[in-house]
């Protein structure tokens, strides 16, 4: 299976996905109409004993509600239909997350043996350069020594010229293709590979951070800083954690809590997050301007957001995926 079908495949996979999570709302929602349905029988049957109880006379057994017996027969109906429906969604919403990431997996795999291929290939066009160099070399070197000691021969002269100019020829074909299977290898290497903090960008941060101790100390007192990242995205998982125990180096000292990465499912139906988002409650929180500052003294984009389901005193980074290097851009 090739790259263009794996990626049809993800497509589909993803839009399967989506499906499922509409589903998954009907049933809810069915489970909590059932609920409904049988709190209002349990409210009605309440008020008439409560009657009852209160006019204290005895009296023959009341006719029984039609109305009432549909109501909470329909309610457990409800119920029972809407939990076995999200049974059935959850079971398949772990069969597509499966199909997921096994066509990940071969995605990976597909292009870590194109990067191989494009090696050899290089390889190969490198040892042909330098034969043809080689050939090239001999061929002046011969024409040389025969335009000396013969200058009669002039024939045999032209033939040399002609052999040395199907020499270079050959050479700089051969350049040719070593120059676009190197460019190749470089765009696969870097499409492959992970993002990761290097030690200039972790100096860069303690660096911008060292003058502020004095006078931010005591602003960044209780902040707390959590990492998020999409659940299914294993490259993402190991960059949100180089980036959490960066930040603890650099801003333990600042009283400032770093937690633990998270994975989250996401439920929007649009394009995956990419890069790294900073989200805050509001705008005015004392540590965002620093710590995006900070990054970026890094070489690290965090684009801000305000959230309002960000709790207090808290800032968000939640790290997408990987952005699309600009070599490979359209």
């Amino acid at each position: 299976m090739d790259e263009s079908a794996l990626k049809t495949l993800l497509d589909n996979l993803d839009a399967s996905r989506s499906s499922l999570h509409a589903w998954l709302h009907f049933w809810t929602f069915l489970v909590v109409l059932g609920v409904a349905l049988e709190v209002v029988f349990v409210v009605k049957e309440y008020i008439d004993q409560s009657h009852d109880f209160r006019r204290g006379i005895l009296h023959p057994p009341e006719k029984p509600s039609t109305m009432l017996f549909i109501l909470g027969l329909l309610g457990a109906g409800l119920v029972a239909i809407g939990v076995a429906g999200e049974l059935y969604i959850d079971v398949q919403a772990g069969r597509v997350e499966t199909e997921i990431r096994k066509a990940n997996e071969l995605r990976v795999a597909l292009l870590s043996k194109e990067a191989g291929d494009a090696k050899a290939s290089a390889e190969g066009a490198a040892n042909a350069a330098a034969n043809a160099k080689g050939q090239s070399e001999k061929a002046v070197s011969s024409a040389s020594n025969a335009m000396t000691l013969a200058k009669g021969a002039g024939q045999e002269a032209d033939s040399f010229a002609r052999d040395i100019v199907s020499a270079k020829r050959q050479a700089a074909d051969a350049e040719s293709h070593l120059a676009d299977a190197v460019e190749r290898t470089a765009r696969l290497e870097q499409l492959l590979s992970w993002r990761s903090v290097t030690r200039e960008q972790s100096k860069a941060i303690n660096d911008f951070l060292t003058p502020l101790f004095f006078t931010s100390r005591s602003r960044f007192r209780g902040v707390k800083i959590k990492f998020e990242y999409s659940a299914n995205d294993l490259e993402a998982s190991e960059y949100a954690d180089e980036l959490a125990k960066t930040l603890h180096d650099a801003f333990n000292v600042f009283g400032v809590e770093i937690g633990k990465p998270e994975g989250v499912v996401s439920v929007s139906f649009g394009p995956p997050e990419v890069g790294v988002t900073m989200r805050v409650r509001r705008a005015d929180d004392p540590l965002a301007p620093t710590l995006q500052q900070a990054l970026k003294a890094a070489g690290i984009d965090a684009q801000g957001q305000i959230r309002s389901d960000v709790p207090e005193m808290t800032v968000v980074l939640y790290v997408g995926v990987k952005p699309k290097p600009s070599a490979l851009k359209e």
